[in-house]
């Protein structure tokens, strides 16, 4: 699904950016290319920006007069610091109302990609600490058998010494 989207007020007002917003494959990719507002002349190369579903906490969509907006929020600041004029975490991206439908199933594909991908962290977390007090029940099951030794072997003792005692 692609989506082309503008951000103005880039570079403190003396440039604008304009591109396209893919998600395919699990990952989310923005390619774009800045442009000079004064004379319209001067445009970078296209740059892309790719972001895995372990980067992004949340995604969603603002209804504006003449558009709709696309706030991306990420976990890093490293993988936002390639990006024109982004604010703390948070992508803020432009979309044509005319795209209104193809941003509706960009969000909820990627809000339901980013759902199963929590939900995955959290059963692989959750077999981690299985297998981790799994391991401890063992270490706790061995160290009682242990103290239960112990203790046999140190109530033999002093029967043992009794007797040598009352022989003697």
């Amino acid at each position: 699904m692609i989506l082309p989207f503008k951000k103005t007020y880039v570079y403190a007002g003396l440039g604008s950016a304009s591109g396209l917003v893919r998600f395919e494959n699990r990952t989310l990719e923005i390619e774009y290319q800045t442009i000079d507002e004064i004379f319209k002349y001067f445009k970078s190369e296209a740059r892309q920006i790719t972001f895995h579903l372990s980067d992004i906490e949340s995604v969603h969509i603002k209804k504006g007069w003449f558009s709709y907006k696309l706030y991306i929020d990420l976990k890093s600041l490293k993988s936002i610091d390639q990006f024109p004029a982004a604010k703390g975490n948070r992508i803020k991206l432009k979309i044509p109302r005319s795209f209104r439908e193809k941003l509706k199933n960009l969000n909820s594909s990627l809000t339901l990609a980013l759902s199963e991908h929590k939900l995955q962290q959290l059963d692989h977390e959750e077999e981690e600490n299985e297998s981790l007090h799994e391991s401890e029940r063992i270490d706790v099951t061995d160290k009682r058998h242990s103290n239960r030794s112990d203790q046999k072997n140190d109530s033999r003792l002093p029967n043992a010494l009794e007797r040598k005692n009352q022989t003697m």
